[in-house]
């Protein structure tokens, strides 16, 4: 049985549907007559569209498992320092703080103000939906950034309090708020790294060893 030309193009259209509604509802809330052609490009002609997409996702993914390879390392390299001959309870109270830390600072800097809602009654009756959006994003922001600002005091405080059992503990907590574009953490973290108490505490074990 013979295909006709309609049906090919029906099942053609069909194939590049799915890429065509991913690269929609891709679209920013303002979109502009570029962004709709190439949305329009991708499903006329997914062929050529999609082993970029196809390798955009794969770039990402690599992405987001080196990072979190880099932070099991990170976490590996202070348990081994600090907590070889800790107890289960003191293991877990640093994994806890360690990973809350983490969570909230990536979850906080991916925040933007473009973000889609679909609650707006949550926030209030507002005209435009892309101002609504990106006040929901600026509230759920402040919120992670309140929560977030806890986890790093719990952070340092843990670092202060077991960094005299190997000072590199505060080396691999730096590589961390670097790694998360915490600045604010990577400074106070800067500055016990190169405290004079902490070099003299430094000193004093490598004698005592």
């Amino acid at each position: 049985m013979k295909m006709t030309i309609i049906e090919i193009v029906i099942i053609y259209l069909a194939l590049g549907t799915p890429l065509g509604v991913y690269k929609f509802a891709s679209l920013p809330d303002k979109f502009t007559g570029l962004s709709l052609l190439r949305t329009t490009f991708a499903y006329f002609a997914w062929p050529a569209a999609a082993p970029r997409l196809a390798y955009r996702i794969a770039v990402a993914n690599y992405d987001e498992q080196t990072f979190m390879q880099k932070v099991e390392h990170i976490r590996g390299r202070i348990e081994s320092l600090a907590f070889a001959e800790a107890t289960s309870a003191e293991i877990f109270e640093f994994r806890e703080i360690f990973y809350r830390y983490t969570g909230l600072t990536e979850a906080g800097s991916s925040i933007v103000g473009t973000d889609h809602i679909t609650h707006l009654d949550e926030i209030g009756v507002i005209a435009d939906p892309a101002i609504a959006a990106r006040c929901s994003a600026r509230r759920n922001k402040n919120k992670i950034s309140t929560y977030q600002t806890i986890a790093r005091e719990d952070l340092i405080a843990l670092v202060r309090s077991i960094n005299h059992r190997d000072p590199e503990i505060a080396g691999q907590s730096l590589d961390l708020a670097a790694m998360l574009n915490d600045t604010a953490t990577a400074e106070q973290l800067y500055e016990l790294l190169n405290s004079p108490i902490m070099h003299e505490t430094h000193r004093v074990t490598s004698l005592a060893a």
